[in-house]
């Protein structure tokens, strides 16, 4: 049991720590120049701290199959998929290991669990409110729920398609639920913090990926659906406007009128 907890209590402090370190320090600015200059010719004031909006949360569902970026990578990674689906067994072979110990297999595992990542979105999300940190609190929040979308989906691709382990332990091998919630949590930090953030957390992602295939927890055609599923959701769950949500209504009171103003931004 000892050897268990300590990857995963490792774990999570690494991520966390790492997580915050980043975003508040090499992301403390928006990814994008557009996104700044957008946001100065609006005359808006510096991002403010979000609550957790269950229609936002419904629309960017809905949106995360129908977007012409998404589509565009759904098709992409699909192909890479099936392209990889003959080769599955020619490259277990290849990456299997027999030599690594308990650890080395443990603190990849657990870096891509859900409940580390999920862990960790929320940690950053808490974190970033008691610090008054209002871009850190609102990355947290984005990558919570492109993770808890991330690992719905592919719990219910995982029991729909119940493909075997190569290791034979269950038939719950595609896709790959450690690639993908990895994957949204960074695609998620590349869009909203840029390469300074997105690029290492894509490769801790691929790392997570690589090691579940040299394990034998995966093929490889499962790690490419995981991440591929895990990529269109995290950029799906962060608006790409300038303002924090698409939508918004606010109410309008004057001394001769008095109503709601409400603004959607397409």
């Amino acid at each position: 049991m000892k050897n268990r907890i300590c990857p995963r209590f490792t774990s999570f402090v690494l991520l966390t720590s790492c997580l915050c370190f980043s975003v508040s320090f090499l992301g403390a600015q928006p990814a994008g120049a557009e996104l700044s200059r957008a946001s100065e010719s609006r005359g808006e004031d510096k991002e403010t701290i979000l609550n957790p909006s269950l229609a936002q949360f419904s629309t960017a569902f809905r949106q995360t199959f129908t977007t012409k970026s998404n589509l565009v990578i759904l098709g992409a990674g699909t192909a890479a998929t099936l392209i990889a689906r003959p080769f599955d067994d020619d490259i277990s072979r290849e990456l299997k290991e027999d030599d690594f110990t308990e650890f080395e297999v443990e603190l990849p595992n657990t870096l891509g669990s859900f409940f580390v990542v999920a862990g960790a979105s929320l940690f950053t999300h808490v974190a970033g409110r008691v610090t008054r940190k209002a871009r850190l609190a609102n990355t947290g929040l984005y990558m919570f729920e492109a993770v808890m979308t991330t690992q719905l989906l592919t719990f219910l691709i995982k029991e729909s398609v119940s493909r075997g382990r190569p290791d034979g332990s269950n038939n719950l091998s595609f896709p790959s639920g450690h690639t993908s919630a990895t994957t949204a949590a960074a695609a998620v930090l590349l869009k909203r913090h840029g390469w300074k953030v997105g690029i290492p957390a894509y490769l801790l992602s691929a790392y997570v990926g690589v090691t579940r295939i040299k394990t034998l927890k995966h093929f490889a055609s499962d790690v490419l659906a995981g991440a591929t599923l895990g990529t269109i959701i995290g950029l799906n769950f962060v608006p790409s406007s300038g303002d924090a949500r698409a939508f918004g209504v606010m109410p309008l009171i004057g001394r001769e009128y008095a109503g709601i103003r409400a603004e959607v931004r397409f």
